[in-house]
């Protein structure tokens, strides 16, 4: 048969008196010409009788001139190759429109899943990252919403922006990705990359003493390698327990200092001088044993001066449990002092920086100012919480008539119940209880403040 050019089909038109034609253009590509309500179609179809069958079969290959002529030849090999190896094409193309989403009908699994490589992966994985961050953002700002309702007021545009906007996992994944793993890896097919190929590209990182990014990149490539055995790119995951093949990072306590020695924290910090702002976050981090970020962000529509209690939702917080701190009265004082100081915005602290990248104040601003004062060798704003639980657990040490309950303790510091079941059934607040440690605990820090400046103590002989 000689080859038709493209001139041919171009002109090609159907026989008078006939609604439907059919021009074979060799290798089973057949070239159809319909007649419609307003125009005559041309289309491509391949058609084949499949093995132990009689009935032929058409597949639709595509529709003229979009499909050009050489295309067309060229799919019809492709489909020549497919049933050569025994493989349906109708299957073949069922599975490549659930494998695109109905976007592409020449998709080859098996040709897939053998070149596939580790950086086609991972930016499908970290797409499914990206979708799961979504996912979360949406349920936050439905968990705000309802928090506001509550609270008898609507969700601000600044709080949706402050969800929206958070530092979440997937930009720390998206750095070790470009920077440490896509550079030597991403062109290995999963098919042949193994464990001491990964193990190789990060001994670079490890000589320098990052031994933190090096477990960090670990952990990505295990879990790009449960996506793959999941995705059905490879049979099984071949990178677990990675990190045993590096030197282990050593695990660096927060800098604290003993009960008995805050004394000096408080006093190093009044002889500095601080924005009144950093110095009230200060002392109410303090007070309160909070960590610097849900200080920093703390919202006036979370505190309630009435009940002298914050109540803060669980999309702010550390392992996503809401929490709710009842106020000794001098954390309540540094509190009110606020509204002189923060005028009309939404936040307790707000920043000091006009146009500044947050409008609340920078949650490294306390930390910072005690590094300042000089405490940096000694303690961390972090450690704060360190000398609180110290001194709450051991409180007949420190002058309390009384010992104070473990696990409320560990409420007031905002940490999750080890037990999960636990965690889901005890919803007792024990506010009662946990007033109790918050107000002896103010009451000590007043105490060891002494004749050295502290807002709280101003306050407090202010009344």
């Amino acid at each position: 048969m000689t080859m038709k050019k493209d001139a041919f089909y171009k002109t090609f038109s159907l026989p008078e008196g006939k609604s439907e034609t059919l021009f074979c253009d060799g290798n089973n590509l057949y070239m159809r010409l319909r007649k419609g309500k307003k125009r005559v179609t041309k289309s491509w179809l391949f058609i084949y009788t499949p093995k132990e069958a009689r009935k032929q079969v058409k597949v639709s290959v595509g529709t003229y001139p979009n499909l050009t002529l050489a295309s067309a030849r060229k799919k019809a090999l492709e489909f020549q190759q497919t049933l050569s190896e025994g493989r349906d094409i109708r299957e073949q193309r069922k599975i490549a429109a659930v494998m695109t989403g109905g976007k592409n009908d020449a998709f080859n699994l098996e040709q897939t899943i053998e070149s596939i490589t580790f950086g086609q992966v991972a930016e499908l994985f970290f797409a499914q990252v990206l979708k799961r961050d979504q996912v979360k953002i949406e349920d936050e700002i439905k968990q705000a919403t309802t928090r506001a309702k509550d609270e008898g007021h609507t969700l601000s545009e600044l709080e949706i922006k402050e969800i929206r906007t958070k530092r979440r996992a997937s930009k720390d994944i998206r750095s070790r990705l470009d920077n440490y793993l896509l550079p030597k890896l991403s062109d290995i097919s999963m098919q042949q990359l193994n464990k001491p190929l990964v193990i190789k590209s990060l001994e670079h990182v490890e000589a320098k003493g990052k031994l933190e990014t090096v477990k960090r990149c670990c952990t990505i490539v295990n879990q790009i390698g449960d996506f793959a055995e999941t995705q059905g790119y490879v049979e099984l995951n071949k990178f677990s327990n990675l990190t045993k093949a590096f030197v282990k990072p050593r695990s660096t306590p927060q800098k604290t200092v003993k009960p008995e020695q805050i004394v000096g924290v408080m006093a190093a910090m009044g002889r500095t001088s601080i924005k009144v702002t950093t110095r009230a976050a200060f002392e109410l981090q303090v007070h309160l044993l909070g960590r610097s970020s849900e200080i920093a962000k703390l919202r006036w529509d979370e505190y309630n001066k009435e009940t002298g209690v914050i109540k803060i939702g669980g999309y702010r917080m550390k392992g996503s449990q809401s929490h709710i701190i009842p106020l000794s009265k001098h954390a309540q004082s540094i509190i009110e002092f606020m509204r002189q100081c923060s005028g009309n915005s939404e936040y307790v602290f707000p920043s000091d920086i006009a146009n500044g990248k947050t409008p609340y104040l920078n949650p490294q601003s306390v930390n910072s100012a005690m590094k300042r004062a000089g405490l940096g060798s000694m303690i961390v704003s972090h450690g704060l919480r360190s000398v609180g639980s110290t001194a709450l657990n051991d409180a007949l040490k420190y002058g309390s008539d009384r010992r104070f309950d473990k696990d409320q303790i560990e409420v007031c510091l905002a940490h999750m119940d080890k037990d999960g079941i636990r965690q889901i059934y005890n919803n007792a607040e024990n506010l009662t209880e946990r007033r109790a440690i918050l107000t002896w605990w103010s009451n000590f820090i007043v105490k060891q403040t002494g004749s050295h400046y502290s807002l709280a103590s101003q306050l407090t002989l202010g009344k």
